[in-house]
Protein backbone atom coordinates (compact mmCIF):
# COMPACT_ATOMS: atom_id res chain seq x y z
CA UNK A 1 0.00 0.00 0.00
CA UNK A 2 2.81 2.31 0.76
CA UNK A 3 4.54 1.80 -2.52
CA UNK A 4 1.03 2.49 -3.64
CA UNK A 5 1.00 6.04 -2.15
CA UNK A 6 4.82 7.17 -3.00
CA UNK A 7 3.83 6.47 -6.91
CA UNK A 8 0.88 8.56 -6.61
CA UNK A 9 2.80 11.27 -4.74
CA UNK A 10 5.80 11.38 -7.29
CA UNK A 11 2.93 11.56 -10.06
CA UNK A 12 1.68 14.48 -8.46
CA UNK A 13 4.81 15.95 -7.80
CA UNK A 14 5.91 15.86 -11.33
CA UNK A 15 2.01 16.96 -13.13
CA UNK A 16 2.54 20.03 -10.68
CA UNK A 17 6.01 20.65 -11.66
CA UNK A 18 4.92 20.38 -15.78
CA UNK A 19 1.92 22.51 -15.01
CA UNK A 20 4.34 25.59 -13.59
CA UNK A 21 6.94 24.81 -16.74
CA UNK A 22 4.11 25.07 -19.02
CA UNK A 23 2.45 28.42 -17.03
CA UNK A 24 6.05 30.07 -16.15
CA UNK A 25 7.13 29.17 -19.82
CA UNK A 26 4.03 31.01 -21.28
CA UNK A 27 4.67 33.89 -18.97
CA UNK A 28 8.08 34.54 -19.92
CA UNK A 29 7.33 33.99 -23.20
CA UNK A 30 4.63 36.58 -23.72
CA UNK A 31 6.62 39.25 -21.76
CA UNK A 32 9.74 38.23 -24.06
CA UNK A 33 7.29 39.01 -27.03
CA UNK A 34 6.06 42.68 -25.63
CA UNK A 35 9.67 43.92 -25.34
CA UNK A 36 9.92 43.26 -21.87
CA UNK A 37 13.48 42.14 -21.07
CA UNK A 38 15.13 41.51 -18.09
CA UNK A 39 18.88 42.14 -18.07
CA UNK A 40 19.81 39.57 -15.88
CA UNK A 41 19.39 37.05 -18.37
CA UNK A 42 21.04 39.27 -20.50
CA UNK A 43 24.15 39.08 -18.87
CA UNK A 44 24.17 35.60 -18.42
CA UNK A 45 23.97 35.19 -21.98
CA UNK A 46 26.76 37.50 -22.30
CA UNK A 47 28.36 35.09 -20.16
CA UNK A 48 27.67 32.16 -21.94
CA UNK A 49 29.16 33.61 -25.19
CA UNK A 50 32.30 34.73 -23.86
CA UNK A 51 32.21 31.42 -23.35
CA UNK A 52 32.24 30.42 -26.49
CA UNK A 53 33.67 33.00 -28.77
CA UNK A 54 36.07 34.88 -26.87
CA UNK A 55 39.38 34.33 -24.85
CA UNK A 56 38.72 36.37 -21.81
CA UNK A 57 37.36 33.42 -20.09
CA UNK A 58 38.53 33.68 -16.61
CA UNK A 59 38.49 37.18 -16.47
CA UNK A 60 34.75 37.58 -17.64
CA UNK A 61 33.11 34.51 -16.93
CA UNK A 62 34.44 33.32 -13.57
CA UNK A 63 35.44 37.01 -11.70
CA UNK A 64 32.27 38.93 -12.55
CA UNK A 65 29.31 37.53 -11.90
CA UNK A 66 27.82 34.71 -9.37
CA UNK A 67 29.28 31.42 -10.87
CA UNK A 68 26.44 28.99 -9.51
CA UNK A 69 23.53 31.32 -11.68
CA UNK A 70 26.20 30.76 -14.79
CA UNK A 71 26.49 27.15 -13.73
CA UNK A 72 22.74 26.30 -13.68
CA UNK A 73 22.04 28.12 -17.08
CA UNK A 74 25.06 26.41 -18.80
CA UNK A 75 22.82 23.11 -19.32
CA UNK A 76 20.34 25.09 -21.24
CA UNK A 77 22.95 26.66 -23.78
CA UNK A 78 22.64 23.25 -25.59
CA UNK A 79 19.24 24.79 -27.18
CA UNK A 80 20.68 28.66 -27.60
CA UNK A 81 22.98 30.57 -25.94
CA UNK A 82 20.53 33.66 -25.98
CA UNK A 83 17.36 31.34 -24.34
CA UNK A 84 19.38 29.42 -21.77
CA UNK A 85 19.15 31.94 -18.99
CA UNK A 86 15.25 31.87 -19.88
CA UNK A 87 15.09 28.43 -19.95
CA UNK A 88 16.65 27.84 -17.01
CA UNK A 89 14.38 30.13 -15.07
CA UNK A 90 11.53 28.49 -16.18
CA UNK A 91 13.50 25.07 -15.24
CA UNK A 92 14.42 25.69 -11.48
CA UNK A 93 11.77 28.53 -10.55
CA UNK A 94 8.99 25.66 -11.32
CA UNK A 95 11.20 23.13 -9.61
CA UNK A 96 11.69 25.78 -6.18
CA UNK A 97 7.92 26.11 -6.81
CA UNK A 98 6.86 22.70 -6.75
CA UNK A 99 8.88 21.38 -4.05
CA UNK A 100 7.08 24.21 -1.61
CA UNK A 101 3.94 23.41 -2.49
CA UNK A 102 4.63 19.40 -2.08
CA UNK A 103 6.05 20.44 1.19
CA UNK A 104 3.33 22.68 2.23
CA UNK A 105 0.51 20.57 1.22
CA UNK A 106 1.67 17.40 3.01
CA UNK A 107 2.28 19.41 5.75
CA UNK A 108 -1.27 20.59 5.51
CA UNK A 109 -2.56 16.96 5.31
Amino acid sequence: METKKSKSSTLVFFIIWFTYIAVFGLITTIIRNNGYLNFEPSYITNHLNTLFYKGELVKNFFLSYPLLTNILAYPFSIFSNEDAPFFASIFYTSLFTTIVVTIVGKNKN
